[in-house]
């Protein structure tokens, strides 16, 4: 290997901490909190008011008008940005962990915990724009689709195309099924008149039957061109 002994105990120690089971070891709640108290200070208290005037007056002024209050203010409050199934996110992260030296007491003490961004959110990367229009359709001037729902086709493309090298087109929703009312028509009084056993109607599997039912049949037959003869005299 090209790595000296430092860099190889530096990534042995990083792999280390990642395979530690102990979530204690990298509390992510605290560290959000934490740097959220330090970046907003007096503010802390009425940190959703600073949260909505970053998403308006920063964001959306920028042209990121697809990031709604919700998924924003979300992602402000607790980190939590895309949330693409059910469930509890009780697991931290611990490759967001970094560390960095920190004035501790007039001393630089090395510290591990999470030092990325805080305000402009990870919407903006592949959640802005997007080739598919029909995901940028508006509704009482509010866009339908949010930051998250762009961020996934636009992932999902970009990896389809590395492989496949073709473009991505999302396959089309299929057509509404429409429910129909069948009538079942009752026979007329002529083809009763001329079946009066319903042999048309009767099919079984047993041989036994089926020779019942091929005799009601003759029979039928029989009396059938009887009457017709009868009329024809």
């Amino acid at each position: 290997s090209a790595l000296k002994f430092k860099e190889r105990d530096l990534l042995e120690g990083t792999f280390t901490f990642w395979r530690n089971p102990d979530q204690k070891v990298f509390q992510i709640n605290k560290l959000w909190d934490l740097r959220n108290r330090k970046y907003l200070g007096i503010r802390y208290d009425s940190r959703k008011g600073v949260y909505d005037w970053d998403l308006h007056m920063k964001l959306h002024e920028r042209g990121a008008v697809v990031i709604n209050n919700q998924e924003y203010l979300r992602w402000r409050e607790q980190g939590f940005a895309f949330e693409v199934r059910e469930g509890v996110y009780d697991v931290p992260n611990k490759t967001l962990a970094s560390g960095l030296l920190v004035n501790h007491k007039g001393e630089k003490v090395a510290a591990r915990g999470f030092w990325g961004d805080i305000v402009t959110s990870p919407f903006i990367a592949f959640g802005i724009e997007t080739e598919e229009k029909s995901l940028l359709k508006t509704a009482n001037g509010i866009h339908v689709k949010t930051a998250q729902n762009i961020s996934h086709y636009n992932i999902t493309a970009l990896f389809h195309e590395l492989v496949t090298r073709e473009k991505y087109s999302p396959m089309e929703q299929p057509s509404q099924a429409t429910l129909c009312e069948i009538f079942e028509e009752e026979p007329t009084k002529v083809e009763t008149a001329n079946d009066p056993h319903n042999t048309k109607n009767k099919s079984t599997d047993n041989p036994e039957e089926q020779h019942d039912v091929m005799k009601e049949k003759v029979q039928a037959e029989v009396q059938e061109n009887k009457l017709m003869g009868d009329k024809m005299s």
